[in-house]
């Protein structure tokens, strides 16, 4: 069987498309691990919180994105794909339990006895395609990073709602390394922690005088 040059032509664009395919279709698989600091505190008294951590999202992927020549042949060239690394709500639930230790709370399962009760929802951890600052004169292509937590208290007579959400946005060069990724996600959701605990309602609805 031979060959026509026109053949060629076409097997050897084909292997490079398929080459350069290979070389964008990148799939970022980050470790979800925030961290929480906070001062020991006693405002807790023991009180037992039974603590329940859920992921709520409706999509696995952190971020998905399309870009560059979108061909007949193969489709698009470029793809970037930002996914979890095993569970979200888990790592999240271990920092919530250090928390409240660290407040002088008890937690505890949700089937066993409590005092209070907390629901912590992951409602949103996904990035934003092209944000751009309008700030600047010449806005610069952008992701934005939206993580929101819900969280739903109860105890005798009374009832908690409040969302804690932040905004982290960056450069786009940051969807080149994994590890990159992984710091961007986790200071994202380490800072909605953060200021989740350092809710004085929060404090106030938990505390053994209320």
């Amino acid at each position: 069987m031979t060959f026509k040059s026109s053949q060629w032509l076409q097997l050897t664009i084909f292997l490079l498309l398929a080459g350069l395919v290979s070389a964008c279709a990148t799939d970022h698989r980050v470790r979800i691990d925030p961290e929480l600091y906070l001062r020991q505190s006693d405002i807790g008294k023991g009180l037992r919180v039974s603590v329940n951590v859920i992921d709520k999202r409706t999509r696995r992927a952190i971020f998905e994105k399309d870009a560059g020549l979108n061909t007949p042949l193969i489709g698009p060239l470029g793809k970037v794909n930002i996914f979890p690394k095993g569970s979200v709500d888990d790592p999240i639930e271990i920092q919530v339990r250090k928390g409240l230790r660290a407040l002088g709370f008890k937690p505890v399962d949700i089937n066993q006895q409590a005092d209070r009760r907390l629901e912590i929802q992951v409602l949103h951890l996904r990035m934003l395609r092209n944000f751009e600052d309008p700030k600047l004169k010449i806005p610069k292509k952008k992701v934005r990073l939206r993580t929101a937590l819900g969280v739903k208290g109860e105890k005798p007579g009374k009832k908690f709602k409040k969302l804690y959400q932040t905004y982290q946005d960056k450069s786009q060069n940051l969807l080149t390394g994994e590890f990159k990724n992984e710091q961007f996600i986790n200071n994202a959701i380490s800072l909605t922690l953060q200021k989740m605990f350092e809710d004085r309602t929060l404090h106030l609805f938990l505390s053994p005088e209320e």
